[in-house]
């Protein structure tokens, strides 16, 4: 499952404030002609990497290690006052204490011990907005789940504004005086009663959780006329039974009433009549005592998505003749690629060979790292030559497009170990989740002979189509005819799936914002919704 399915921006330098979700799959291509705003659109992954690893007071770092934007006034469209960040997602919510007072969850281990633990997985959309007003940020943000929407506004620790809202019931319930006390990567998750101090005593499941608190009576309230009322004890029956009625989709939630009162024939009876009203309802506060922990999963998702993301530049740095040793460990090429001889020399001598056999049989050339005393140097031995020669001497072409393909390999083989090391142990928690691997790349093709424009599209092609699961992508911004080339020709040889590629093309409106379009190649590797002669002088 693919944490984030397509992201829409709005407001970001030349885009306005409507325009389409751009989806992803594992090759994603971004064309247009130049300061059209696709640069501005790949520039979001390493702006949002930097985001959710570093500790900030609002929810978005402009200025970091990988882009610059300058700040939110000069990121923002000069006819706005909003930039907003718009995802598609996938969550995992899984039941927890803090869902219900502690005693209530331990009736339900206890007596219940089949208890369903198991996550839940949900399509979500998640709306992220900030502005700023009198010097201060405001954060604007709003999380959809089937018809009910999370919508809370905050600068600070200060919310401005909470509510929880159907858009199929008409139903919305405002929450006054709160601040957040706990903050995610990119939003904050937990919220308290303005002026309440959690202390050792106080600040456990169920107490200070306000919204919690009344959106579970409303859910009591609002169930206890569909259940049967013979045996007097109504009251403590629904208060130990619901803990068991974890969030869920709103479709499994009849299916899930009727487990928990299985003995209950008023329920069923009125189940049988109006399922769907009952069930809409029941999600509805179901949503709002469970708020914080969809926040959680829906931050935890985003911050999985793009700490994976892996960054190369347009301009990376010039090839040197020597390179100063460093005795360190160096896992991932930087987006410059500068750090690439500290990488390469960081690897073993056994995966080297790898690394240098998938290089040879994808662009016909070998690559060397020697050392000389407190240096070290690459070189380069092309097709038709017996020697090496060191990279400084081989054109800029090697040294840009080195880090490139270094970067790549180094994804794939961690993929790869990940997936064999899963599959070794299938049934073991410790084996963990898969890591997400986002390799963002701008303009490859700069400085490349056109022959090595076509071996690189051949190249991500064929690693695309080896990774099986949802967490491995590439987004590539090109002008490059060669590359698209290459990838339709993938796709004609069967070395690559047409449903796996999207096309997004970039161009500006009359009215000089961006807008786009999708694209795509059809199961014969043509180029099917392309504009005409699009890439042609």
């Amino acid at each position: 499952m693919q944490t984030v399915e397509s992201l829409r921006i709005r407001n970001l330098r030349s885009f306005g404030s409507s325009g389409e979700y751009i989806p992803f799959k594992k090759l994603n291509i971004l064309v247009g002609r130049n300061s059209c705003g696709k640069s501005t659109f790949l520039r979001t992954f390493p702006l949002l990497r930097q985001s959710v690893q570093a500790d900030t007071r609002s929810p978005i770092l402009w200025y970091g290690s990988y882009v610059d934007f300058g700040d939110l006034r000069t990121a923002t469209n000069s006819s706005a006052h909003e930039v907003a960040f718009d995802f598609k997602i996938n969550i995992n919510i899984t039941p927890s204490p803090d869902t219900w007072e502690t005693l209530s969850w331990s009736y339900a281990k206890f007596f219940h011990p089949d208890f369903d633990e198991t996550p839940t997985e949900l399509p979500a959309e998640l709306s992220l907005g900030i502005s700023e007003e009198n010097g201060e940020i405001i954060t604007k943000v709003s999380l959809r789940i089937s018809h009910t929407s999370i919508c809370y506004t905050y600068k600070g620790s200060e919310v401005v504004e909470f509510y929880i809202e159907s858009s199929l019931l008409g139903k919305k319930e405002h929450f006054k005086d709160l601040r957040v006390i706990r903050k995610g990567r990119l939003i904050p998750t937990e919220f308290v009663k303005d002026g309440d101090v959690p202390t050792l005593t106080s600040f456990r499941p169920g107490n200070l959780r306000t919204i919690n608190k009344e959106m579970r009576s409303q859910l009591i309230s609002y169930l206890t006329p569909f259940l049967s009322k013979g045996k007097g004890k109504l009251k403590k029956n629904i208060h130990e039974q619901l803990p068991q009625l974890r969030f869920c989709l709103e479709s499994d939630i009849p299916r899930r009433l009727l487990s928990i009162f299985s003995s209950d024939k008023t329920l069923r009876q009125h189940l049988a009549t109006n399922s769907e009203e009952i069930s809409s309802h029941v999600f509805y506060y179901l949503a709002g005592v469970n708020h914080e922990r969809l926040l959680e999963a829906a931050d935890k998702s985003l911050e999985y998505f793009y700490s994976g993301v892996r960054y190369l530049g347009p301009v990376r740095a010039s090839a040197e003749r020597f390179y100063r040793h460093q005795d360190l460990q160096v896992a991932e090429v930087d987006h410059t690629g500068a750090n690439l001889p500290m990488v390469l020399n960081s690897l073993d001598r056994t995966t080297r060979a790898r690394l240098n056999q998938w290089i040879k049989d994808s662009f016909g050339f070998t690559l060397e790292l020697t050392k000389n005393d407190l240096h070290y140097a690459i070189s380069i031995k092309e097709p038709e030559s017996e020697k090496f020669h060191n990279v400084s001497d081989m054109g800029f072409g090697y040294s840009q497009i080195l880090p490139v393909i270094v970067s790549i390999w180094l994804e794939k083989e961690r993929a790869e170990l990940d997936q064999q090391r899963r599959s070794q142990r299938p049934s073991n928690r410790l084996a963990g989740k898969k890591q997400q691997s986002v390799i963002v790349i701008e303009q490859p093709e700069l400085h490349l002979h056109p022959e090595l424009q076509h071996k690189f599209g051949r190249a991500i092609s064929k690693i695309a189509q080896l990774q099986g699961g949802e967490d491995f992508c590439f987004i590539i911004e090109t002008h490059s005819k060669h590359i698209v080339d290459a990838i339709g020709e993938s796709i004609e040889k069967k070395i690559l799936d047409n449903n796996d590629v999207n096309i997004t093309t970039f161009e500006k409106d009359s009215t000089g914002y961006t807008s786009t379009s999708l694209s795509g190649f059809d199961e014969d590797g043509y180029l099917k919704n392309w504009p005409a002669g699009f890439l042609s002088p």
